[in-house]
């Protein structure tokens, strides 16, 4: 993991280092990258990779060679590297932050993974699985599973499952096995609710949203992409009785 290593560090973690190469070093190491040969490195977060180190790497990525820290003896290994990042690595190109030649030599192949909000279908079923990771039989009531649905996700599968906490200690607290959507904390849509691009609610948008949602307030927020605060605030900027919303016209 790139982004949890120090440079100094990374660097001899990758590609090995000698014996009094450096203070602390008491004995020889072997890299990563010498450990991989015949096979695969998955550097994660490869964004997070200093200029230095990866003017090293695409050494690596043009010959195989490399050198251990503290030794001029050159090496070669044999090694299908696979890189991730949550980076677009064409910006940070542009930006002079990432090597350009690195990055084509990296990309020969890109696989793209789509944020959680443009996989629907996996969203219950990842949420699911992280309530059955939990002791106490927990499951999730209907309206619970579409107001999941309907969240962006910003922080993708790592934000589902700090919601999925969250609802799983609220539900304990008050002795519940099934998780309501009172359980979740407030699941913000993307974007500022302070945006010139709010939309402009009226009464009418208001209760079609919360009939359509079947009564709960979080999922009729969500559908019209604000927050449930905001939500109340429009309530309010139009002096009508979020409970009144719920009743047919």
């Amino acid at each position: 993991n790139c982004a949890t290593i120090p440079d100094a560090l990374l660097e001899s973690e990758l590609f090995g280092h000698e014996r009094g190469s450096f203070t602390g070093a008491s004995q020889q190491r072997i890299g990563r990258f010498e450990e991989a040969d015949g096979g695969s490195i998955l550097l994660d977060e490869i964004g997070e990779m200093s200029p230095p180190l990866q003017a090293k790497l695409l050494q690596i990525t043009q010959d195989g060679t490399f050198q251990r820290v503290g030794s001029n003896l050159v090496r070669k290994t044999n090694v299908r590297i696979l890189a991730t990042t949550n980076r677009n690595l064409e910006k940070e190109v542009e930006q002079g932050k990432f090597r350009e030649d690195l990055f084509f030599r990296l990309a020969t192949v890109t696989l793209r993974v789509p944020p959680l909000r443009e996989r629907k279908d996996e969203i219950i079923l990842l949420a699911l699985r992280m309530l059955g990771a939990q002791s106490g039989g927990f499951r999730m009531s209907t309206d619970t599973a579409e107001v999941l649905a309907l969240a962006p996700w910003p922080g993708n599968v790592r934000n589902l499952l700090r919601v999925m906490l969250e609802a799983c200690r609220q539900a304990t607290k008050e002795n519940r096995s099934i998780i309501e959507p009172s359980d979740l904390p407030d699941l913000e849509p993307l974007g500022s609710d302070d945006s010139e691009n709010r939309p402009v609610l009226t009464t009418e948008k208001l209760r079609t949203a919360v009939l359509r949602s079947h009564g709960v307030i979080k999922r009729a927020a969500l559908s019209l992409g604000i927050s449930r605060s905001s939500f109340y605030e429009e309530c309010k900027r139009l002096g009508i009785d979020p409970r009144e919303l719920r009743k047919r016209s």
